[in-house]
């Protein structure tokens, strides 16, 4: 397999998790280390799961599509990452 072909294989995100992770696609497609891409996969499916738990809602993709698409535009609004106030 070529180098080109490696690089190009990892340029989607696993086929679960592509709706999830679409609001995001400029910078899934940055992420050039596969070890980062399974570190975004893993989180994201933590993260439905979570979801998932407290809402048993059906559409939980739907829903974490869009949490990170408001949470991209507040990133972009403010030109720095989103501080959460329960973070450590």
């Amino acid at each position: 397999m070529s180098g080109q072909a490696a690089a190009g294989e990892g340029a989607l995100p696993p086929e679960d998790l592509r709706a999830v992770l679409a609001p995001v696609d400029l910078v899934w497609a940055r992420l050039d280390r596969p070890a980062a891409r399974r570190l975004v996969e893993a989180a994201a499916r933590s993260e439905l799961a979570r979801v998932k738990g407290f809402t048993g809602r059906p559409d939980v993709p739907q829903v974490l599509a869009d949490r990170l698409s408001r949470r991209l535009e507040d990133q972009m609004r403010l030109h720095g990452p989103i501080k959460d106030q329960w973070a450590g």
